[in-house]
């Protein structure tokens, strides 16, 4: 990887730049390809990181600092383990040791889903994908952040649960409705009736003007 030492392959903005030379990600590959346009690309919301066997970062296009919050090419030279909460980084080495054992595309977590940790300190769902870059142990790693997906999820939760709400109400009032319309149909009938004092009618008038 040809760098000028600044982390961003000498580019003008915030996209790296950088041409990939190094043969563990080979030109015409499927892992090149990605890597290459992945890097390029200033568009892509996706992160990507090279990922050396020490666990530093060899490259990271400019999607991955966005999602973790570092300025351009800050990632560059770290470990990978500084994106990951500490309670989290002991299962993270354990799958970087199961990965480098049998090293083939896949995600990082059977859930898929994994939590990773910004410059900030506050945590970040992501989804990552793993793939080895070469043979020398090197590996590719695709990020992308859930965080729009899960605010999206939790507004259609939210609104499924008015809607229930609504139903169970409109349920509630429409039983109620019933037997108030049993009520004033019974007062009706009672005061047909002849035997009735002054006082029962207007008692009865009370309740029949209540249920309507």
């Amino acid at each position: 990887i040809k760098d000028d030492g600044t982390g961003t392959g000498g580019a003008d903005n915030d996209t790296p730049t950088l041409a990939v030379t190094s043969p563990a990600v080979t030109e015409g590959t499927d892992n090149y390809a990605v890597f290459t346009v992945s890097l390029s690309n200033a568009s892509t919301t996706d992160g990507v990181f090279l990922v050396e066997p020490s666990g530093r970062i060899a490259t990271a296009n400019a999607a991955a600092h966005r999602i973790f919050g570092w300025a351009p090419g800050e990632l560059v030279g770290q470990h990978i383990e500084v994106l990951v909460p500490s309670h989290h980084r002991g299962a993270h080495a354990a799958q970087r040791a199961l990965f480098a054992q049998a090293p083939q595309a896949r995600s990082m977590a059977d859930a898929r889903e994994v939590r990773g940790l910004r410059k900030d300190g506050t945590e970040v769902v992501v989804e990552c994908v793993l793939a080895p870059a070469g043979g020398e142990g090197r590996v590719l790693v695709n990020v992308r952040d859930l965080t729009e997906r899960h605010l999206h999820q939790e507004r259609l939760r939210a609104s499924q649960r008015l809607e229930a709400i609504g139903r169970l109400a409109g349920g509630i009032a429409h039983d109620f409705n019933n037997l108030l319309a049993v009520i004033i149909n019974c007062t009706g009938f009672l005061e047909k009736g002849d035997a009735l004092g002054v006082e029962a009618r207007q008692d009865l008038a009370d309740i029949r003007d209540s249920a309507r």
